[in-house]
C-alpha cells in the first residue's frame, strides 16, 4: 500500500497502522492529531517525507520493528517518538528497533528539539539524535527535507522570476537613461539661460555706471551754472569817477 498527500487534522489518530507491512508512507501532513502515528504490530514500513507536527505524541510503537523513518518533520508536544516498550516489560511488549537515517549524506528525518551543531554546514548535524538506546537518527537534518522535485519546481519558479525582475530592470534602466538624457539637455538649457543672464546683468551694471558718470557731471554743470549765475546777480558794476 501506498499513502501520499493525505492531511489528517485534529484527531484522535493522524494514522493507525496495526499488522501493516511493506507499506510507503511518503508526502503526508498530520497535524494537531493526539497520536500522529500509531504504529502496532508492524514491519518493514517506509515512512518518508511527512509532516508529523504540533501532535501530542508524534509517533508511537507498539511491537513494531525494521520500519525506516526517513525525511520527515518531527515536530510534537509531549513525545517526539514514544515506545510502549518504555513503560512494560519486554515480554509483554518487546522493544521497537527501527531505523532513522539514510546514511551520509542523504541524512535522516528533522527534529525539531536537536540540539546538535553542524560545524561543516553540510545541512546536518554533528552528534546523533537519541531516541532510546536502541534507536537513534545518526544523521539528523538541520532544517526541514526538501525533496529533489521540489527543489526543481522552486529552482524554475525562482529562476521565471528572476528573468521578470531582469524584465523590469531592462525597462527601468532605459527610462533611466532617456531622464539622464533630459536632464543633461536641461543642464545645457539652464547653463546658456545662466551665460545670458551673466552677460545681461554685466551689460546692466555698465550702462548703470555710465549713467552715474553722467549724473555727476549733470550735477557739476548745474552746480557750476548756479554759481555763475549767483555770481553775476549779485556782482555791483564799478562808478565811474
Amino acid at each position: 500500500m501506498t499513502s501520499q498527500s493525505i492531511l489528517a487534522l485534529m484527531n484522535e489518530f493522524g494514522i493507525s497502522m496495526y499488522r501493516s507491512n511493506s507499506n510507503l508512507l511518503s508526502g503526508n501532513v498530520y497535524l494537531y492529531n493526539d497520536y500522529g502515528l500509531w504504529i502496532v504490530d508492524s514491519a518493514n514500513n517506509t515512512i518518508s517525507c511527512n509532516d508529523i507536527s504540533h501532535n501530542q505524541y508524534g509517533i508511537v510503537l507498539d511491537s513494531s520493528s525494521n520500519n525506516g523513518f526517513l525525511h520527515n518533520v518531527i515536530d510534537n508536544t509531549i513525545h517526539q517518538v514514544h515506545d510502549l516498550s518504555w513503560y512494560n516489560p519486554p515480554e509483554v511488549v518487546p522493544p521497537s528497533i527501527n531505523v532513522w537515517d539514510d546514511c551520509y549524506p542523504s541524512g535522516g528525518n528533522y527534529w525539531s528539539d536537536y540540539k546538535g551543531t553542524d560545524t561543516n554546514e553540510d545541512g546536518i548535524g554533528d552528534t546523533p539524535y537519541i531516541i532510546d538506546q536502541n534507536n537513534r537518527d545518526n544523521y539528523p537534518l538541520m532544517a526541514p527535507y526538501i525533496p529533489p522535485a521540489q527543489i526543481r519546481v522552486l529552482y524554475y519558479d525562482l529562476l521565471k522570476k528572476f528573468y521578470e525582475l531582469l524584465s523590469w530592470y531592462n525597462l527601468l534602466n532605459q527610462t533611466y537613461q532617456r531622464l539622464l538624457g533630459n536632464i543633461t539637455n536641461l543642464q545645457g538649457q539652464i547653463d546658456s539661460l545662466n551665460s545670458t543672464f551673466q552677460r545681461g546683468q554685466e551689460s546692466m551694471i555698465g550702462e548703470l555706471t555710465n549713467i552715474r558718470n553722467l549724473m555727476y557731471v549733470f550735477i557739476a554743470l548745474t552746480t557750476i551754472l548756479m554759481a555763475t549765475t549767483v555770481y553775476f546777480a549779485v556782482r555791483k558794476p564799478k562808478k565811474k569817477p
